[in-house]
């Protein structure tokens, strides 16, 4: 594994915004999607939840349907946390500050396991729906301070290993129909590890802020921030009016803007004044946006004494950056055989580098120039962008770093598979749902089987 990051300079908040492929933790149509299949069915015997409430004969059926969604839903909290958690600890070890998770990603059953490791930073633990049962298991009332209204939509703060306050959405989209809006909003004054006013705006929250209702709440108070987190689900055909909303922000006020998004979306970055309006500069130069379908996290470090709406003088000559790209790293999966070989290969071109030496790696650049060429025309967007930089660039690179803020992923445990590959479980359940609706005279053994399936799942098994 590569050395960490330098510690930020004095006066640098770093943060990370992620991006992941993830499955909602959201209630649509007054169904928790985690308690469904990631994708509706195509199977027509799929059985409909609200008709067998009505249908006595199918009673027990439906009973076992909710049974098995509940399972369904535990086990994809089971992996989620294991995941972030494991994001976390390379925050920490990274030295990141604060961390932005996309919006409805962080399921409620998750966020108390996680809370000792954002000890020392500020993390947005993305969205996830407010429901009453949990509301009466006392879940939010640990936290402390005032619990959340049910069925609103809320991004809970941790900071420092405990929740410092819960943002709910003030805005809903078409999928949000049962959605209760919010009806408070306030900036977020944090002094540890740096002081600075956080504002956070929940994805349509951002692009609506100046329209009733964010407008009511939100109002002048906007004014106090220095610095703005979003977590976000949105489609890639809407990642333009973020970027442009976030280019407009950062130059206009002075504002930085920590981005996250799904992986399906894509556009997730920090956006910085007078360091993304260069197109002849690239990563890492530049701040990148992760590309779609990626899994990763942008990292940059924000001069917080530059994040003012008043006007300041130029820093086209100083040696003081605005802010400074620490990371576009990717996660690689070992139970992916394109991520193994990706490690491998670059294992084998880097591993006995010194890597302390500018000479020594890029004496290994020019050593393995023919496969890493190769290499990079079966990468993804990102990880293609910042080998085409080292190869092309690497004779003029003076410092060590330069290199490795190229070379640094995120490799993440054996322990943890691929989003894809638990939604594919979740997918046979759902036929083995179908399929016992369809013979509903005898269950017992599709029932043996889907227990088997989240047997397997939850105590590590492979397919």
């Amino acid at each position: 594994m590569l050395p960490p990051p330098p510690v930020p300079k004095p006066g640098y908040l770093r943060a990370a915004a992620v991006q992941l492929d993830f499955q909602p933790s959201a209630v649509c149509q007054r169904i928790h999607l985690l308690e469904q299949p990631p994708v509706p069915p195509k199977d027509p015997n799929w059985p409909d939840w609200y008709a067998l409430k009505h249908e006595s004969s199918l009673g027990a059926l439906f009973g076992w349907c909710k049974k098995t969604g509940q399972e369904l839903r535990k086990l994809y909290c089971d992996y989620q946390r294991q995941r972030l958690l494991e994001i976390l600890r390379m925050c920490r070890a990274w030295g990141v500050h604060l961390v932005v998770f996309p919006e409805y990603s962080v399921p409620p059953e998750c966020i108390d396991s996680l809370l000792p490791e954002t000890q020392g930073m500020v993390v947005v633990c993305g969205t996830h729906t407010v429901e009453p049962k949990h509301l009466r298991a006392g879940v939010y009332a640990k936290f402390g301070g005032t619990e959340p209204t049910p069925g609103t939509s809320i991004s809970p703060i941790a900071i420092d290993g405990a929740i410092g306050s819960f943002q709910p959405k003030l805005n809903k989209t078409y999928l949000e129909l049962e959605m209760s809006l919010g009806t408070t909003w306030s900036p977020l004054k944090v002094t540890t590890p740096i002081a600075i006013t956080l504002g956070i705006f929940i994805c349509l929250d951002y692009l609506r802020r100046d329209a009733d209702p964010c407008r009511e709440y939100v109002g002048r108070k906007l004014d106090d921030c220095r610095l703005l987190a979003v977590p976000s689900l949105t489609p890639h055909h809407t990642i333009s009016e973020f970027t442009a909303r976030s280019m407009s922000e950062t130059k206009r006020y002075g504002r930085p803007v920590v981005y996250a998004n799904i992986a399906d979306g894509g556009g997730t970055s920090i956006f910085v004044d007078s360091i993304r309006d260069k197109p002849h500069m690239e990563f890492p130069y530049s701040i990148p946006q992760l590309a779609r379908y990626e899994e990763g996290m942008i990292v940059a470090d924000i001069d917080v004494k530059d994040t003012t709406p008043d006007e300041k003088p130029s820093r086209l000559y100083s040696d003081r950056l605005g802010a400074m790209p620490i990371a576009a790293a990717l996660f690689q999966y070992a139970t992916t055989e394109e991520d193994t070989h990706v490690r491998a290969q670059m294992a084998r071109a880097f591993g006995h580098c010194d890597l302390a030496s500018c000479a020594s790696i890029s004496d290994a650049v020019v050593a393995n120039e023919t496969e890493l060429r190769q290499l990079a025309g079966r990468l993804s967007q990102t990880q293609q962008l910042r080998l085409n930089m080292l190869l092309d660039k690497h004779e003029q690179f003076c410092d060590p770093e330069e290199f490795l803020c190229l070379l640094r992923d995120i490799p993440m445990s054996d322990e943890i598979d691929p989003s894809p590959d638990i939604d594919a479980m979740r997918l046979e359940v759902a036929e083995q749902l179908a399929l016992a609706f369809q013979t509903t005279n005898d269950d017992a053994g599709a029932m043996a089987t889907i227990k088997r399936r989240l047997s397997e799942q939850r105590t590590g098994g492979r397919r």
